[in-house]
Parts: structure tokens; C-alpha cells; sequence
């Protein structure tokens, strides 16, 4: 009986596991060789397409590019812009909503002449805290906020009641005014194209939306009432506040000249008027609204 002959096991493990690397190391060179044959097809079929152009696609191509770059940046810009006005709203509600939680703001009748008239009232001690170029509170139409006065006419275009940034401003007087005692007070106010903030709501004069509601101010010194008279939109509003004689007469003669609407109110050479007018400032609409009250009834404090 023939022997059998030994093996060794683990010499034999050995050659398989060997020949099954040769196996996947020369799969792995066949699929490395395809790969690289079918990127240089690929290249090759480009380089022919790009020699196959003509020159009115090869400029195409390049507006295109150019186009789709300008896109990206527009669309950028855009967000930006609309980021920067939803967070110039959010300071503003913010704002308002602190003032009135802070700040004593009531109407209190009294009577004029046998009529008993409702002046608008505040106490400006916070208010001064906050900022001391503070003059006054307005309200009228939804228009509901202090007024300031500053060294000029530009500083609160870009610059809120609370001394931040802000590309709706504030609420401001002519700063040549020293007071409210001048025969015409001009005050600026912020119109986004939407009309919803600032002065915007003084559109709703153009319709019957208003009619009837008075404009009052509280100021540290009186409460005053007015009566809108004259409403229009213009682009070239030039501010007058002091008159010589007999030129008062003749600027409100101008003024109901433009008017858009009659509200039937009469003004006289002694009256004291105040005129309300929207700014442009930051991305704003450029054509103003500008609005003429007379005042009808005063109060000192």
C-alpha cells in the first residue's frame, strides 16, 4: 500500500492568496487603462468641438459666462439689500415698541375757545435719555414717532432715532429751525416705495382714507393740533420757512396751485402752518409726497 504524500497546508493557502493579488492588481491596471483611454476620448471629442466652433458661438459662450456671473452677483446683491431692509424694519418695530413702553404718550382734551379739542401729550425725560436732539412727537395717518433736529439735513437720512444705522432714518426738522415757532415748520420723514413705514402713510391723503384726522404734536414747550389743507407729489420741493411780506400769501397761493385735492380748509397771512414732506434717503422712491397743514389749536405746557 502506496503512502500518501504529505502536504504542506499553509504553502498552498500561501499560492492562492498570491495569484488572487495577480488577479486584482491586473484588474485593477485594466480598469486604470480604460478609465485613462476614456478620459482622453473625452478629451479628444472637447478639443474637436472647441476647434468645430465658430466665432459667433465662441462669443456667445463668452456672454453667456459673463452673463451668468453678473446673475450671481446681482442675486447677491439683492439678498443683501433685502437682509439689510428686513433688518432695518425689525430696528424700527423694535424701536417704537421700547419708546411706547417707556414713554408717556396720551391724548388729553381740552378746550379752545368753547371746543373742546384732544392734544397729544408726552413726557420727553426718556426720550431725552435716548437722544437728546429730540424736539417732539408726531402722529398722524399711522405716523407715530418722535422728531429730532439735527446740525443738518443729512445726518438722520442714514440715522435712526436710537443713533444707529439705519437706512430709513429718523423722523427730523429742517435743522434751520431753532424751535416751533417759525410761520412754516418743515418736517422730513422716510418713504419706502411700499408705503409702509416713516412718512409713507401720507399717500393715503391722495384718497379719503384720512380725511377729517388732525396732525398733533407734543412738543416740550406746547401741544399743537393742525389741519391738512394741501397734498401733492413733486421732485423738485424746495423747503421755505420764513417769509418777508405779503410772500407768505403768495407760497400758499403756489401751494394750492399744485394741490392734488380740495380739503376746504382757509389760510391767512397771521396762520402758522407746518409742512410734512418725505425724503428719498437710501434706495427710497424719489418722488416726494409733501403735505400742508394750518394750525388750528395750541396749548401751552
Amino acid at each position: 500500500m502506496a503512502k500518501r504524500k504529505k502536504t504542506n497546508k499553509g504553502a498552498h493557502e500561501g499560492r492562492i492568496l498570491a495569484m488572487d493579488e495577480r488577479k486584482v492588481r491586473r484588474r485593477a491596471v485594466r480598469r486604470e487603462r480604460k478609465w485613462q483611454e476614456r478620459e482622453e476620448e473625452k478629451e479628444r471629442l472637447r478639443e474637436e468641438k472647441r476647434k468645430s466652433r465658430t466665432p459667433f458661438q465662441k462669443w456667445w459662450r463668452r456672454v453667456a459666462v459673463v452673463v451668468g456671473i453678473l446673475a450671481v452677483v446681482y442675486g447677491g446683491m439683492m439678498g443683501w439689500a433685502v437682509w439689510n431692509m428686513w433688518a432695518d424694519e425689525m430696528a424700527l418695530r423694535r424701536i417704537h415698541d421700547e419708546l411706547f413702553a417707556a414713554t408717556l404718550v396720551e391724548e388729553v382734551m381740552s378746550e379752545v375757545d368753547g371746543v373742546a379739542v384732544a392734544f397729544l401729550n408726552v413726557e420727553f425725560e426718556y426720550l431725552w435719555m435716548i437722544n437728546a436732539d429730540t424736539v417732539g412727537w408726531l402722529r398722524f395717518g399711522g405716523v407715530d414717532f418722535p422728531v429730532v433736529l439735527g446740525i443738518d439735513n443729512e445726518t438722520y437720512l442714514e440715522w435712526g432715532f436710537d443713533g444707529l444705522a439705519n437706512e430709513r432714518g429718523a423722523i427730523f426738522m429742517d435743522y434751520r429751525h431753532d424751535g416751533w415757532d417759525a410761520q412754516n415748520t418743515v418736517i422730513y420723514g422716510y418713504r419706502r416705495g411700499d408705503g409702509q413705514d416713516g412718512f409713507g402713510p401720507l399717500e393715503r391723503l391722495f384718497g379719503s382714507e384720512l380725511d377729517g384726522e388732525l396732525v398733533r404734536i407734543s412738543t416740550p414747550w406746547e401741544n399743537l393740533v393742525f389741519e391738512v389743507f394741501a397734498v401733492y407729489e413733486t421732485r423738485d420741493f424746495e423747503a421755505r420757512i420764513e417769509f418777508e411780506e405779503g410772500e407768505f400769501m403768495e407760497f400758499v397761493s403756489e401751494v394750492k396751485e399744485r394741490n392734488f385735492r380740495n380739503f376746504g380748509v382757509s389760510v391767512s397771512e397771521e396762520d402758522r402752518i407746518l409742512t410734512l414732506v418725505t425724503h428719498s434717503g437710501v434706495g427710497g422712491v424719489r418722488e416726494r409726497t409733501v403735505v400742508y397743514a394750518r394750525l388750528v389749536a395750541s396749548r401751552e405746557r
